[in-house]
Parts: structure tokens; sequence; C-alpha cells
């Protein structure tokens, strides 16, 4: 439904600080070397 993809929107603006989740600079995250996000009009997919 149009409801649930609008929830999972990354909004342009939103996706660099998304992207910094993925590895943060200090190292917190040690099991990530790298992510991405596919976002299209209608998918949204997290590696």
């Amino acid at each position: 439904p149009v409801e649930v993809r609008e929830k999972l929107s990354f909004p342009r603006a939103s996706l660099e600080e998304a992207l910094t989740r993925f590895k943060p600079p200090d190292g917190s995250c040690p099991y990530a070397a790298e992510g991405i996000i596919l976002s299209t009009c209608n998918r949204l997919e997290v590696y």
C-alpha cells in the first residue's frame, strides 16, 4: 500500500545521514564495512 511505502521512503536529503549509520566514524559498529540503500518510487532495499 502507498501508506507503507511513504513511511519507508528515504528522501535524498536524509540518505547521507542514513548511510553514516552503517559505519559510524567512531568505529562503534565493527560488523559493517559498507552499506547501500536502494530507494525507488516502488521499493526500498538496504544491504
